[in-house]
């Protein structure tokens, strides 16, 4: 309600202001009554006939312009508008007979007419606005109101129409005419209740119903006590009960405005009632298994018209029998009716139960069955949820989407179609679960237009009755498709069964886009950025995975490591850009002649690997003579040169399964050795003869499982050794390029720096891996692991070349390293290169007492330590090398010299003490770039 009235207009709220004015100043009217009497009863007379009036101009208003379409509710408030400008016509002819004529109003009058004639156009449209109300037991609300009624009634009979009857000097048809007054007024009230308790749950219906029975109660009240006042000579024009005319017929003008201003104002608010909630309405208060009597005012509502009735037939029969000492027939008839409408009541109420308890029982069965399909439907599309959601494969994903949508809707066939890429809606992909053995209708499907909403129809190429239901694949707003279920039936599909549809698609379309999402991330994982191969982690992977495929079947199989031929040098010359198109012309090139299952990869810089299942070696001598012939047709024309063609030429080192191993890493590092031997041959194409597979046999079986062992050992007592021997082995690679050393020697450089921390496995576990700052004598312990790994590189065979690095390279160039002190060119070469490497690894890398330094610090502090720490040639070429590897590096500048002075100085005494080793006991100074 109060919303209602912040929404109003300024017009509408003038009325309200108005309404509240009139009152207002009638109420001080009648109760200061000014000046003459004549004048007040004029005042009062006319003041009266504007109330009823302009109700009546309200529900013809209303009845214009009210937005429901039902004529019947239309007429109902022509009638009541035009009860109200009845009685409107009554009270002015009243006011001219007394107030102007100047003459007592004669009864029976004109003004009767008017007062009179209002009810039956009252109780005609009352009558009609209940009709409409569709509530259960409207018999019952009947008679509830005709019992409360009643009671009324029969006072109004006794005291007022039976004195005047008996007293009156009237004429039969004044008596008539007399004795009609309480009857409406009792019909009045009786209308009322009707309209009160038939009101249902819409404030709208509350405002109206409300209203206009409080208007008539207010109504009938002053009528009533205007009769009594008349029976007793005591009425006179202004009495104190007039104010019930004025205020009942403005509330009753408002019961034609509130609707039109709802209409207007809160057209969000619905009207209709659920059957549902009448049921459940209706159920209170009745003698229904399993419905409880709550609340007083449910009792008091059953019991009211009751008490009511026989509380005013009580005081009838004690008044007549303390007159006359005996109680009259017209009494005893009066109580009867009251009985006799008890019982009707008590009777209506048994067939209405019956009659509810039935409908009660269908409702309930309906909500059962709803209740069984919605849980069979959630726990069905809960099903098809987990089955699309549980792969990463979209094949798999429509596979499923087909069987679960077909047992979730009881449907015959299921047809899925994919648009993508621009695809149109008949160009599009299909697929189809139960139209194998009925192409036209799958065909008529193809040829419907993409479903972008929910849909229902009868197929009309079927001899036998067939409904479709169709929805669309959505994704984030893009339609990807659409979702058909057929029934082979005449069955349709109800409405929550097409809703369902529309989740499923949500669901499926969501699955489908997340396993294309996963695919597309997992290949663009495995492949390389320049050439689309493989990359060097998914070309293992594949590797592995054929391996045990060859071993399962018992199969051979190749491995072929490519090298481009002076490719250094081509990036040299033209730059890195060309360099990318030319990997991406040999990759082109390489794949043209594969087979459907080799797998080929790029495994880094200008190298490239084939993994060619059931391929012995002389099948692989032949793919890669192919290969190599296909390469000689490649050649790299240069712009703003195209006459100059550059060749483009490749190297192959083979390594097969089972005949050189049956381990992955050892078949790349036979091919990666076949591959160098075929750099520096004139044949290109180098695999392992007999005599070497013995010979590397044998050093297998002597070094290298031994050695693997232990850095596997070292790697499973600290995580950090790991991947700083990796880092290691990859920087001193770096310098060994620059350098320009052999590729023999650089194959040593990797060995060493894989290895050269093969010592800490005699160091204890509680040193390596202490999380704070070692003691002097843990530091002396940690020292002495150069030593422990010379020792045990110097007992494989084999691997003599690498003992150089394992124990100089934690040796200074100015002589103040360990374990021997040497310096200068005394150190090995090996020990000064893994020196720069070591200790970049050790800077830019985190360890429990220290952060890593940024890599342009550390490179600062590599070239701050030149000459002194690192040999300047090893120190140099490292720079040059990260600066290449890491185009964003700027220029580094060492800091001044003086400040290198001060810190050697500073820390003088530690590094003479740990003979240059890092000893992370120390809190600054230079000398803690060194590693361990």
């Amino acid at each position: 309600m109060l919303r209602l009235l912040r929404r109003l207009s300024i017009t509408e709220k003038s009325i309200v202001a108005g309404t509240v004015i009139y009152g207002l100043i009638f109420l001080a009217i009648l109760i200061l009554r000014p000046g003459t009497d004549a004048t007040y009863k004029t005042f009062q007379n006319f003041y009266q006939i504007v109330p009823p009036f302009l109700a009546g101009v309200s529900h013809w208003l209303y009845s214009v312009r009210m937005t429901d379409q039902n004529n019947i509710r239309r007429w109902a408030h022509r009638l009541i508008g035009s009860g109200c400008l009845v009685w409107s016509g009554g009270q002015a002819t009243w006011a001219y007979l007394e107030s102007i004529r100047g003459i007592e109003v004669p009864f029976p009058s004109w003004a009767d007419v008017g007062y009179l004639g209002y009810h039956p156009f009252m109780i005609i449209g009352v009558v009609l606005l209940v009709g409409l109300n569709s509530r259960i037991g409207r018999m019952r609300l009947l008679l509830d109101s005709a019992i409360a009624t009643s009671s009324i009634g029969i006072l109004s009979w006794y005291f007022l129409t039976n004195g005047w009857w008996n007293s009156s000097d009237l004429s039969l048809s004044g008596k008539l005419l007399n004795a009609t007054y309480p009857l409406g007024d009792v019909t009045g009230l009786f209308m009322a209740l009707v309209l009160w308790k038939s009101a249902s749950n819409t404030t709208k219906s509350k405002l109206l119903s409300g209203s206009l029975a409080l208007g008539l109660c207010l109504v009938a009240m002053g009528d009533s006590l205007f009769s009594y006042y008349s029976l007793q000579g005591l009425y006179e024009t202004g009495s104190w009960f007039d104010w019930a005319f004025s205020f009942g017929w403005g509330i009753i003008g408002y019961a034609g405005l509130f609707p039109l201003w709802w209409e207007k104002h809160m057209p969000e608010e619905a009207e209709t009632v659920a059957p549902e909630s009448q049921i459940a309405e209706e159920l209170q208060g009745l003698d229904v298994p399993g419905v409880r009597l709550d609340s007083l005012a449910i009792a008091a509502r059953l019991a009211l018209p009751y008490v009511l009735a026989f509380a005013a037939w009580a005081i009838v029969a004690s008044h007549d029998f303390r007159q006359h000492h005996v109680v009259s027939t017209s009494t005893y008839i009066s109580g009867f009716w009251v009985m006799f409408l008890v019982i009707l009541r008590q009777v209506m109420t048994m067939l209405h139960n019956q009659q509810l308890a039935h409908r009660l029982q269908l409702f309930n069965s309906r909500l059962e069955l709803t209740v069984s399909q919605r849980t069979h439907q959630i726990k069905s599309l809960l099903e098809l949820t987990k089955a699309v959601n549980n792969t990463l494969q979209a094949g798999h994903v429509l596979e499923s989407a087909l069987v679960h949508t077909r047992r979730a809707l009881n449907a015959d066939a299921v047809v899925i179609r994919l648009c993508e890429n621009g695809d149109s809606a008949r160009s599009a992909s299909f697929l189809e679960q139960g139209l194998d053995d009925n192409p036209e209708l799958l065909s008529w499907v193809k040829e419907l237009d993409l479903a972008d909403r929910l849909g229902c129809m009868e197929v009309p190429v079927q001899q036998e009755p067939t409904m479709l239901t169709r929805a669309p694949l959505m994704w984030h707003e893009t339609q990807i498709g659409d979702i058909n279920a057929l029934r082979f039936s005449a069955n349709l599909f109800s409405e929550s069964e097409s809703e369902m549809l529309e989740s499923i698609g949500l669901e499926v379309a969501a699955a489908y886009r997340n396993a294309q999402t996963h695919a597309i991330a997992v290949e663009n994982a495995d492949r390389d950025s320049v050439t689309s191969l493989l990359n060097h982690r998914a070309i293992h992977e594949r590797l592995q995975t054929e391996l045990e495929r060859a071993a399962r079947s018992n199969r051979p199989l190749a491995v072929i490591m490519m090298d481009l031929n002076n490719f250094k040098l081509f990036n040299d010359t033209y730059g890195h850009p060309v360099g990318d198109q030319v990997l991406k012309r040999v990759a082109l090139a390489l794949e043209s002649r594969c087979r459907k299952f080799d797998v080929l990869g790029r495994y880094g810089g200008d190298e490239f690997i084939a993994v060619l299942p059931e391929t012995d070696l002389p099948l692989a001598m032949v793919v890669a003579q192919r290969w190599r012939e296909r390469m000689e047709l490649e050649g790299f024309h240069y712009v703003g040169d195209e006459e100059r063609v550059i060749p483009v030429s490749l190297s192959f080192g083979i390594a097969t399964y089972p005949s050189d191993s049956t381990n992955r890493f050892e078949l790349i590092s036979i091919a990666d050795a076949n591959l160098y031997a075929a750099k520096i041959s004139d044949r290109g194409i180098v695999a392992t003869s007999e005599n070497q597979r013995q010979n590397r046999q044998l050093k297998t079986e002597s070094s290298f499982d031994v050695l693997e062992a232990m850095v596997t050992a070292v790697d499973n007592k600290d995580a950090y050794t790991r991947r700083h021997s990796e880092d290691v082995t990859e920087f001193a690679l770096w310098i060994a390029e620059e350098l320009g050393l052999s590729q023999a020697t650089q194959r040593v450089v990797r060995l060493a720096g894989l290895l050269h921390d093969v010592g800490k496995i005699g160091v204890p576990e509680s040193v390596l891996k202490k999380p704070g700052r070692l003691t002097n004598e843990e530091f002396d312990v940690m020292k002495q692991h150069a030593q422990f790994g010379a020792f045990i590189v110097g007992g494989v065979p084999g691997m003599e070349e690498i003992l150089p690095g394992v124990r100089s390279h934690h040796e200074r160039f100015d002589g103040r390293g360990y374990p021997d002190g040497l310096a200068g060119e005394a150190i090995p070469l090996l020990g000064r290169l893994l020196a720069v490497a070591d200790a970049f690894s050790a800077m830019t890398t985190s360890r429990p007492y220290r952060q890593a330094l940024e890599w342009k610090s550390a490179l600062k502090e590599i070239e701050a330590n030149i000459g002194t720490q690192f040999d300047p040639q090893m120190a140099h070429a490292f720079l040059r090398a990260a600066r290449k590897q890491r185009p964003d590096t700027q220029e580094v500048q060492a800091p001044p010299r003086l400040q290198l002075i001060e810190g050697a100085k500073a820390s003088s005494s530690e590094n003479t003490r740990s003979g240059g080793a890092e000893n992370p006991r120390s809190g600054a100074g230079r000398p803690n770039i060194k590693s361990m």
